[in-house]
């Protein structure tokens, strides 16, 4: 009787108080009376489940989720218990696949020759730093062409632009107009030239009179 006294009253000294029990969510720390204490927690069950069909009302559908790529398209129809066993088949035969691939990937001089590998005489630790400066001497060569482009007035007096202080989206209509105007020229002079009859007469008589 002793011992059951005794273990009793220990327990006692080391029961949790009321801010430990409310720290493991156990109690709740509320200020309303008892009477009101239920009817409180009633009401919080309510507003979480509310909440939570709220949420669950605005979850995205299996089309959704499909389009996301967030569930396989290739599972959606089969039993969940054979879910894994497809995904296992689809990884052996994606394997078995890229297998076969390599087995007729092309050789290294093959990519050389279709310049899809660089054909770099160095050792493959050097061969990113040599592609950096490779890539370093393009973009200089490229720099020093564009600064030694001729400007706006070079290329219009050497015909390649034309003067134009028009809009460049009336630049192109200025052009037709213009080769309208220099057609519609040739053929005026083109009009204007005295037949071939007069011309071989005045030459005739030219001739004669000689």
């Amino acid at each position: 009787m002793d011992s059951i006294k005794a273990s009793i009253e220990s327990h006692l000294e080391h029961r949790p108080n009321k801010d430990e029990l409310v720290s493991a969510n156990i109690l709740k720390d509320t200020i309303l009376a008892p009477s009101l204490q239920r009817a409180a927690s009633d009401l919080e069950h309510h507003l979480v489940a509310d909440a939570l069909a709220r949420k669950t009302s605005g979850r995205p559908s299996v089309e959704d989720l499909v389009h996301q790529n967030v569930l396989r398209a290739d599972v959606v129809g089969i039993s969940p218990a054979l879910q894994a066993t497809a995904v296992e088949l689809e990884r052996a035969m994606t394997k078995d696949a890229v297998g076969k691939l390599s087995t007729n990937r092309p050789s290294r001089d093959e990519l050389v020759n279709h310049n899809i590998l660089k054909d770099y005489q160095v050792a493959p630790a050097l061969q990113a730093a040599f592609a950096e400066l490779e890539k370093a001497n393009v973009t200089d060569a490229l720099h020093k062409a564009l600064a030694q482009r001729p400007d706006k007035e070079e290329l219009v007096e050497s015909n390649v632009l034309k003067d134009t202080s028009l809009a460049p989206s009336l630049q192109a209509v200025a052009a037709e107009l213009e080769k309208a105007q220099l057609a519609d020229h040739i053929r005026q002079s083109l009009d204007r030239r005295p037949p071939a009859s007069d011309v071989l007469g005045s030459a005739q008589a030219r001739g004669g009179s000689n």
